[in-house]
C-alpha cells in the first residue's frame, strides 16, 4: 500500500497538539513536533535497507525510552500513549500505541 508520509505526519501532528493540550491541562504547544512514524517500513528487498535500518534503529531507541513510562489510556489493547520528560532537556516526548503494535514517537520542540 502507498502512503503519504508528509500528509500522515501533519495528521499525527494534529493528534499530537490535542494529546499535549489534554495531557498538560489546556497548555497549547506552539513549538514544532517531529513525529516519527515507526511502523512505515519498505517489506522490498535489500534496496529498501537503507530506509528500514534507520526505522528500525528508531523503533529499538523508542521501545527503550518508553519502556518503564506509564501508560496512559481507557482501553489500551486500542491505543494508548506514553510520555516521557527526559528524553530532550526542555520538551517532553509522546509515544503513540495504536493496536498493540503500530507505533508513533513525537518529539516536541
Amino acid at each position: 500500500m502507498t502512503v503519504d508520509p508528509e500528509r500522515l505526519k501533519r495528521c499525527f501532528d494534529h493528534i499530537g497538539r490535542g494529546l499535549y493540550w489534554h495531557h498538560f491541562n489546556q497548555k497549547r504547544f506552539t513549538g514544532q513536533i517531529s513525529a516519527h512514524i515507526e511502523f512505515l517500513v519498505n517489506p522490498g528487498n535489500d534496496l529498501f535497507g537503507e530506509f528500514n535500518h534507520p526505522q528500525r534503529r528508531l523503533r529499538e531507541l523508542a521501545s527503550h525510552a518508553f519502556s518503564s513510562i506509564q501508560k496512559i489510556g481507557a482501553n489500551p489493547s486500542a491505543f494508548y500513549y506514553q510520555v516521557n520528560h527526559n528524553v530532550i532537556e526542555l520538551y517532553p516526548a509522546m509515544r503513540l500505541v495504536f493496536y498493540e503494535g503500530s507505533c508513533i514517537t513525537l518529539v516536541f520542540g
